[in-house]
């Protein structure tokens, strides 16, 4: 028994991506295959309540007789942070990443929105642009959106 999702991808390193900022946990669910057997938890280990948005870090558990048979870590690309929106506090993580401020973290998956395989300034940028809404879609965003298309 595996989460799937025709909405979502979910890949075999336990991640269910293709998230855009704004998805509510109630969408994401929608999304998964197998939702009447799914719970969504907060990275605290509480459960997520419908309208909040997703974040990442949030674990989707398939619960079948009382117990965990999969489970995934949510990326929303873009929210670094994990508080479920794409903002300033999100860009200046990958900034602190990059300037090497201890403690500081930026994964890969989750901070290149521009789809370079890196996460640097350039990213950051981005995010600041999203968050201004001078951009409706992350980069990373709409090159998905295309090859969904082809």
């Amino acid at each position: 028994n595996k989460i799937t999702s025709g909405v979502f991808a979910v890949e075999t390193s336990s991640q269910i991506r293709k998230i855009t900022a704004g998805v509510t946990v109630s969408q994401l669910l929608a999304g998964i295959n197998e939702k009447a057997f799914v719970t969504i938890y907060n990275a605290d280990g509480t459960v997520a309540q419908g309208d909040a948005l997703a974040a990442t870090g949030m674990v989707a558990k398939l619960i079948v007789a009382g117990r965990v048979v999969d489970s995934v870590t949510v990326v929303v690309t873009g929210d670094v942070n994990g508080d479920g929106s794409i903002d300033s506090k999100d860009a200046q993580q990958i900034l602190d990443y990059e300037a090497g401020v201890p403690g500081a973290s930026a994964p890969l998956g989750v901070a290149d929105v521009s789809g370079d395989g890196v996460a640097d300034s350039n990213d950051a940028v981005l995010i600041l642009q999203y968050a201004e809404k001078k951009i409706d879609k992350l980069p990373v965003d709409k090159t998905e959106k295309a090859a969904e298309n082809e």
